[in-house]
């Protein structure tokens, strides 16, 4: 019993097998005949219409107003160079890289190349602190004072 439907499916296996060579001839297709290639002619009404619509495209492109003319191109470099940033580079070669709050406020300083930390009142490299406020720094060196901002 258990032989019974391994039996039945290999009969039927074989029976697929038998049946499927038994196929009929190929039928030869009839031969197709070759593209022919029909020679290009340009003619002169082709040739004075392309002519006559490139002159109406650069006639509109010398009449063309912008929608909105008042808008800044995007695409267009400006025409003024950006000033530089003098809140960050002041005096000299002293820059504003921070403040901090250690007990007491103090500013981080690089003064020329050296980095101090200097609260408020002390003075260090020949440049004193007199002001720090919360994203300002009022710098003293001799009798010059400015202010350095980390904006």
């Amino acid at each position: 019993m258990s032989r019974s439907p391994y039996i039945l499916a290999s009969l039927l296996l074989l029976g697929a097998t038998i049946g499927c060579q038994q196929a009929e001839p190929p039928v030869a297709a009839p031969a197709a005949s070759a593209p022919t290639i029909q020679p290009v002619v340009a003619t002169v009404a082709a040739t004075s219409d392309q002519e006559t619509t490139r002159q109406q495209v650069v006639e509109a492109m010398k009449n063309y107003v912008a929608p909105f003319p008042t808008r800044n191109n995007l695409f267009v470099p400006p025409k003024v160079t950006p000033g530089t940033r003098t809140s960050r580079v002041t005096e000299g070669a002293v820059q504003l890289r921070g403040i901090v709050d250690l007990g007491e406020p103090q500013a981080i300083l690089d003064i020329e190349g050296a980095v101090a930390l200097i609260p408020v009142g002390r003075e260090k490299y020949g440049v004193k602190v007199v002001l720090i406020e919360d994203q300002t720094v009022t710098l003293q060196r001799g009798g010059t004072r400015w202010t350095a901002s980390l904006d």
